[in-house]
């Protein structure tokens, strides 16, 4: 688990999981965001457990192409064609 997305923002008790649902609200918003982009910014485990666990957040499982072999992801929205790639976004 290490790509996540908001889907409820609740209210929540524990200090550090509000601190971790103001700043992906702020941040990301509903867009996907992964563990290494939060923790610079604060501890993450923890709030992140917790948030997943009262359904504020889900996970995405890593994505696959073949037998142990990784897809890569980008933040870019682009269209390969036959002989090129328009980047979008």
């Amino acid at each position: 688990e290490e790509i996540f997305a908001l889907i409820q923002p609740k209210n929540v008790r524990l200090d550090s999981s509000r601190q971790l649902l103001e700043l992906v609200g702020s941040e990301y918003g509903v867009m996907p965001f992964c563990r290494r982009w939060i923790e610079p910014k604060m501890p993450s485990a923890f709030a992140l457990r917790d948030l997943l666990k009262q359904e504020i957040l889900m996970s995405f499982p890593l994505l696959k192409d073949s037998k142990d072999s990784l897809v890569s992801q980008a933040e870019r929205t682009v269209v390969v064609e036959k002989d090129s790639v328009k980047i979008l976004a």
